[in-house]
């Protein structure tokens, strides 16, 4: 996954958490047996830090996506990027 695939994954999943009225405190508290701390679902949202596609799927499945809807996410934007 590259800088920029994750960068915009991230704003997607901010974008969803924000409209939805939740905070990252309170999405880290969903998480707690990930070990995912609010500062940790920051850095997804704004494509820090070195977190892996498993970190970023524990968040959007936070969110209610399905494992297989992140991936397709993915997938989708790294054929955009081939063909451009």
């Amino acid at each position: 996954m590259t800088k920029e695939q994750k960068t915009e994954l991230g704003r997607q999943l901010k974008a969803i958490r924000t409209k939805r009225g939740q905070t990252l405190v309170h999405l880290a508290t969903l998480l707690t047996n990930s070990k995912m701390t609010a500062d940790h679902l920051s850095e997804i949202e704004r494509g820090k830090g070195s977190h892996g596609l498993g970190a970023i799927t524990t968040y959007a499945e936070a969110l209610g996506f399905e494992t297989k809807a992140t991936y397709q996410f993915i997938k989708a934007k790294k054929t955009r990027q081939c063909t451009s």
